[in-house]
């Protein structure tokens, strides 16, 4: 009985965490959109990248600060999948035996021929790129670059 009450505390608890909304960019493609877009761009065995998804983007208040005023995507820059985006195909391009990128990663990310992760890219509501941070955040961190970025009404 003591098992139930805790399994069904442990189930409570667990739903009243704030979560991430996250979008694609099949469904930004498709919408006028009425408020900014930030592209997470990481990979697999980037451990800064793990370190942002275990903890800035676990952060209530960030998380409800992009929930309510961002679009949010999570991009594998290593995905194989073809994406359309501005009326464009990006396609995985192999790079040797083990590597590869996404040229939406690339085209997106890149900054003076090279591309970092994690990277942040920030698009503004007519989906072009405003401003790209190419180093880990902390969720204060983040959140004052948000308050900046406002500031200077680049988003």
């Amino acid at each position: 009985m003591n098992s139930l009450k805790f399994i069904a505390l442990f189930l409570c608890s667990y739903s009243c965490f704030a979560q991430l909304n996250e979008t694609t960019f099949k469904e930004i493609d498709s919408v006028l959109l009425n408020k900014p877009t930030i592209v997470f761009l990481n990979t697999k065995w980037c451990k800064s990248c793990l370190s942002m998804k275990r903890k800035t983007f676990t952060d209530e208040l960030l998380i409800n600060e992009l929930n309510s005023n961002y679009y949010f995507i999570s991009f594998d820059a290593e995905s194989k999948d073809s994406i359309s985006f501005n009326n464009t195909i990006y396609n995985y391009k192999q790079q040797s035996k083990r590597r590869g990128i996404h040229e939406l990663a690339e085209f997106l990310g890149k900054y003076k021929h090279k591309i970092s992760y994690p990277t942040l890219v920030f698009l503004n509501t007519k989906k072009q790129v405003v401003f790209r941070s190419t180093s880990k955040l902390k969720s204060k961190g983040f959140l004052n670059l948000l308050k900046e970025l406002k500031a200077h009404e680049k988003i």
